[in-house]
């Protein structure tokens, strides 16, 4: 008994979104609401007047406040940074598994292409009956 031929599969493309460029966190911050603090705290800002609160001690001399802002602020770069860095590794390779994809998905048609259409499933191989005359 032959086991007829599976039909080919239909090529299936990938559909490739792109990102939305909403501006990100890093580039606007949000606006938060800032809470009382208790009385030995008091918010700083990273950005501007308003703009990444941190909280600190009130007691803090105004040269330990501008340091530490200072210090807070290079690390907050330093993260966003690494992040940016991830990123792009990350796209970089999403890039390359598109172009395998693609290249394995235009070998796959070419292979359907080779073995032409399919010509329906195959009728299997009848035994002979005893005593038949042909």
């Amino acid at each position: 008994m032959m086991i007829p031929p599976s039909p080919p599969l239909p090529p299936q493309e990938l559909k490739v979104v792109e990102p939305k460029n909403e501006k990100s966190s890093i580039d606007e911050p949000p606006e938060v609401e800032l809470k009382d603090l208790p009385s030995h705290l008091e918010y700083a800002f990273l950005e501007g007047t308003n703009k990444l609160p941190v909280i600190i001690a009130k007691d803090l001399k105004d040269e330990d406040k501008v340091a530490l802002i200072k210090s807070a602020g290079r690390r907050r770069q330093t993260v966003i940074t690494e992040m940016l860095v991830a990123d792009h590794r990350r796209q970089e390779q999403l890039a390359k598994a598109l172009k395998l994809v693609k290249r394995l998905q235009t070998q796959m048609a070419e292979l359907q292409r080779q073995q032409g259409p399919a010509n329906g499933p195959a009728q299997p191989e009848l035994p002979e009956e005893a005593g038949s005359s042909s």
